[in-house]
Order: C-alpha cells, then structure tokens, then sequence
C-alpha cells in the first residue's frame, strides 16, 4: 500500500469513533454506552494527537473484538441491535453490520506504520487524501443499514417509541436520583406504568414508609423521583403525584 493509502485508513478510523461517540451521546445512558463512549472517544483523541504504537495495537483490537461479538450476536440474538451509532443502530445486526466493523478493523490494522499522528495527516488531506478518504467513507455508508433505514422511515415519536423495560431499568439504577434513595438494584418495582413519553415506576420505601415513584423520560433519560407517604400510597393518588413531578 501507498502512505497515501496508508495513511487515509488512520483518517476513517478517527472519522468512524468520531460518529460513534456522537450518535450514543444523544441515545439513552447506560453504564455499558457510558464506558463505549468513553474508550472511543479517548481512542478518538489518542488516534488524533499520538501515532504511538500501543495506541494503534489498542484500537485493532478494539475493532477486531467488535467484529467477533457482532459476529456472535447475529447468530444468537438475531433481533437484537448493535447499538453501534446510538439509537440508529436499534435495528438487528446484518452481515452488512458485521462486515462494516470488519473493514474498520482491517482499517485499523493497515494504519499500524503510520508514523504521522491523525492531525499531521488530517493537514495534508487536500489532495489525493481527500478523494481516497471520500471514497472509503462513502463505501462504508452504502453498506451500513443504518443509512438506508433512516431513509426509509421517519423518526417515531417519543409517545409512541417501543423502549424495552429494561432499558429504563439500565437509564434509572445508572441516575444520580437512584443512588440518592439507596435503594439495591435487586429491588423490584411493584408498578410500573407509562404515560407518553414517561415510564414511572413505584418501590417500597424500606425504613421511610410509604413508596417512591420515579419517572423516567423515553426522549433524553432524564430521572426524577417523589416519596408518597403511607397513607396517600394508593394507586390515583400516586399517578396524580408523579404527574405532577413530570
């Protein structure tokens, strides 16, 4: 290969963990997208101001995991989605999933003699760069599902989007109003209803008496949370409650 070839595949790899990052920060939080954005952003950033050895060896292995356990998923949890680019990625994983880590990771394992850090390279890209970068950027946008489905549908409406309980479970125990009540994460609801865009959730408050009611937004994740006394802990007086704190 070429430097210029060479050196276009560090650009795409910076370019790729850079959408990523993007598209789960505006998803719903949970501890395991937390740590995600947080390994690709700092590879993002290493990628793009080091041209260490180790920092390559890293993101190969990365990627080449990533194309193992999408690999893995699609065989044994076929409905189930990547989560590769935030809430685009709810959709199965496909071959064309796979294929595309597959060829981040072959990207990355092709910019291991770099010598130059992303950012002496990102200067130079005018030129033949620009052109091989667009090339590569636009293959792997042709065979990224998550293209042709956010062409094919409108973005479903908070009210009316599917969001799987334990999904508000992950956003709620992850919450700072969570840990404020100190309850276990073993502690099971003993209602849990939804309005619109809010999914509320009632625990026994042990040692306080009464119960607490937390709702969790579908849109942005956001927490908030009400203690009902012992004897207002029926089930109108608590929606009215919880309405009223969303």
């Amino acid at each position: 290969m070429t430097p210029v070839l060479l050196e276009t595949q560090l650009l795409v790899v910076v370019f790729m963990f850079a959408l990523a990052v993007l598209g789960k920060l505006h998803a719903p939080k949970t501890p395991a997208r937390i740590l995600y954005i947080a390994v690709e952003a700092t590879l993002c950033v290493l990628l793009l101001v080091s041209g260490h050895l180790l920092v390559r060896l890293a993101t190969a292995m990365l990627m080449i995991s990533a194309t193992w356990v999408l690999a893995e998923m699609r065989a044994s949890r076929p409905g189930q989605g990547c989560g590769c680019f935030g809430v685009l990625s709810d959709i199965p994983v496909t071959r064309a999933t796979v294929l595309r880590t597959g060829l981040l990771a072959a990207a990355a394992v092709a910019a291991f003699p770099v010598p130059r850090t992303g950012l002496e390279v990102a200067a130079d890209l005018p030129g033949w760069r620009s052109l091989v970068f667009l090339a590569e950027v636009g293959l792997i946008a042709a065979i990224s599902p998550e293209i042709s489905t956010a062409v094919r549908r409108r973005p479903v409406p908070c009210e009316r989007r599917a969001v799987p309980l334990r999904a508000t479970l992950s956003v709620l125990h992850a919450s700072e109003t969570w840990r404020r009540y100190g309850l276990s994460r073993k502690s099971e609801p003993v209602e849990v209803w939804r309005e619109l865009c809010w999914r509320f959730l009632v625990y026994r408050a042990d040692g306080r008496g009464g119960e607490i009611v937390f709702a969790v937004s579908l849109a942005d994740g956001n927490v908030r949370a009400a203690l009902v006394e012992e004897e207002a802990a029926v089930p109108e007086d608590r929606r009215a409650l919880a309405r009223s704190h969303s």
